[in-house]
């Protein structure tokens, strides 16, 4: 992964860090629904979200003056939150947001991994717990969610002779961010 698209990677999982898994999610629905180019004009979103907000209101008024109001699944609040992140979603090229989601939004339980092993050496990386139903743990190997465990990415290092690449410096260092992240500089 390059530099740029790492970096687009990492601002996305902070929207998602923001708003939070499930409101991340409805965002993303959102933007897909409604199209970038209906998120992109600022001041509609502001003037959807004020027409959110108002409508909440009037319902709330009807409400306690004891008219039938609908049901909302959603509070006014949450919806404005939904629109925000799908706002904030649609700065970014679609091609990202879908490279996003194929390695960061799991979809279904099947794609949930109840376990993973290291590519290269087969190690436990994240296994079910035995005790625990549900709960994963992960092995000190395992860093940040990489596919291959910390001694495998050393070994790799010793045989290519970039130990010394002073943080992915070496040409097409693979492990720039696991590196920079987890080793101590030299």
């Amino acid at each position: 992964m390059d530099k740029e698209l790492a970096s687009k990677m990492k601002e996305i999982q902070a929207l998602e860090a923001k708003y939070g898994l499930m409101l991340f999610r409805f965002g993303l629905t959102h933007l897909v629904d409604m199209g970038v180019s209906q998120l992109s004009d600022n001041a509609a979103v502001e003037e959807c979200i004020a027409s959110i907000i108002e409508q909440g209101e009037r319902d709330k008024q009807r409400k306690e003056a004891g008219e039938r109001v609908g049901i909302s699944l959603m509070s006014p609040e949450y919806q404005c939150e939904i629109l925000r992140c799908a706002a904030e979603l649609a700065k970014f090229s679609i091609w990202t947001l879908f490279a996003y989601i194929q390695n960061h939004v799991v979809i279904g339980e099947a794609a949930a991994p109840k376990q993973k092993k290291c590519d290269t050496c087969g190690c436990k990386l994240v296994w079910e717990h035995p005790d625990k139903l549900g709960q994963l743990q992960k092995s000190p190997a395992n860093i940040d969610d990489w596919d291959i465990c910390r001694n495998c990415m050393i070994e790799h290092c010793c045989d290519t002779n970039c130990m010394g690449c002073y943080y992915g410096e070496y040409p097409d260092c693979q492990f720039l961010e696991m590196k920079r992240r987890h080793m101590p500089r030299v």
